[in-house]
């Protein structure tokens, strides 16, 4: 099957472009489109913009015209792709596909942030609440008796014997007696008065040590080490442009595809509306910065002539100087022969330069 690219300008309801198949053999009323960029990983364009997974676009309208199929779009599309990219297309559940570059089609104004992907996963599972804090538990005195009061010993009852009973010798026994009877009168007193004095105020408690509050949980989508397993990739699109740039630097500067690829989409996302995320991509297609291996797969010098100028109008530091040493070099290898002068003068022409 094949695809080209129709520019539609000046349409009332805003239709900027069509991507025309042919030949089909249905018509699809509301296809579902995935669009990619073959020369990034896990790049696919939705409503959002450029993501790592993305559920495609549906066409604002879709027409049959003899054995072809136009598919129209938008700024939906045409915003998020510059001029010499080369894209691939496929319907989801159909049998439209095909390649093609990017031709000169106007933007069209900004598209709105939609609230979400259309016909989006359902959410990951909502993370458990933490645990409340432990308290520790105040410590208790334990209970103090009252002390009690022995019982007072009453003196004993001295018995007389019956002669000095009959001879008149009770005297002699009270004097020996009162001052018996006065002590434990005396005794008796100061245990009553002991028993009823106040008993003393136990110690005070001490204070429990104070328990620190729990650290709250860290963000998984601002941390490198958590934004690969656990940040929710919806997400990373509603974080400002600044914040993805800063992301997708520390990501780039990572081993492995997966963190390579989630930094280069985090970066194109940033590029729709940072001019520091636009120097940064053009640096990554330029190809006195090219590095195989690295996020991109191919060096792009079209594609980094754009982004350098959309950077120099932001009024970012070098990034008229770096299109011009980049023009320099192209008009160098236009200069000579074979496939390298041919695509030199390939990018010159589509770029605007003579």
């Amino acid at each position: 099957m094949r695809m080209r690219i129709e520019p539609l300008p000046g349409r009332e309801d805003e239709i900027t472009c069509a991507l025309v198949f042919a030949p089909v053999t249905q018509t699809p009323t509301a296809p579902l489109l995935l669009i990619q960029r073959p020369d990034a990983q896990d790049g696919v364009l939705g409503r959002r913009g450029w993501a790592v997974a993305s559920n495609g676009l549906r066409p604002r309208l879709v027409e049959r015209r003899g054995d072809e199929l136009w598919a129209m779009f938008g700024s939906e599309l045409s915003w998020h792709v510059q001029r010499g990219t080369p894209i691939a297309v496929r319907e989801r559940d159909g049998e439209l596909a095909g390649r093609a570059i990017w031709p000169a089609i106007a933007r069209g104004r900004q598209p709105p942030m939609p609230a979400s992907e259309e016909e989006d996963a359902p959410p990951p599972p909502a993370r458990p609440a933490p645990p409340p804090p432990v308290t520790a538990p105040l410590p208790v005195a334990p209970p103090v008796a009252p002390p009690v009061a022995p019982p007072v010993a009453s003196p004993p009852t001295p018995i007389l014997p019956p002669e000095q009973a009959r001879t008149g010798g009770g005297a002699r026994w009270l004097l020996v007696l009162l001052p018996l009877l006065l002590i434990g009168a005396g005794g008796g007193y100061w245990w009553m008065n002991r028993a009823e004095a106040p008993a003393p105020a136990p110690p005070p408690a001490p204070s429990p040590a104070p328990v620190a509050a729990p650290t709250p949980p860290a963000d998984p989508c601002l941390d490198l080490a958590t934004i690969l397993t656990a940040c929710p990739r919806e997400r990373l699109a509603t974080l400002p442009p600044e914040v993805q740039s800063r992301l997708a630097e520390g990501l780039l500067g990572m081993e492995g595809r997966p963190a390579l690829g989630l930094g280069l989409s985090l970066l194109i996302t940033a590029a729709n509306r940072h001019g520091p995320a636009q120097m940064a991509l053009a640096r990554l297609y330029d190809p006195a910065h090219f590095r195989p291996g690295g996020a991109v797969g191919a060096e792009n010098p079209a594609r980094a002539l754009d982004l350098y100028r959309d950077a120099a109008a932001a009024n970012i530091a070098g990034a008229a100087e770096a299109r011009a040493a980049l023009v320099a070099r192209m008009r160098q290898e236009a200069a000579g022969e074979g496939a390298a002068a041919d695509r030199a003068r390939t990018v010159l022409r589509q770029a605007g330069i003579e």
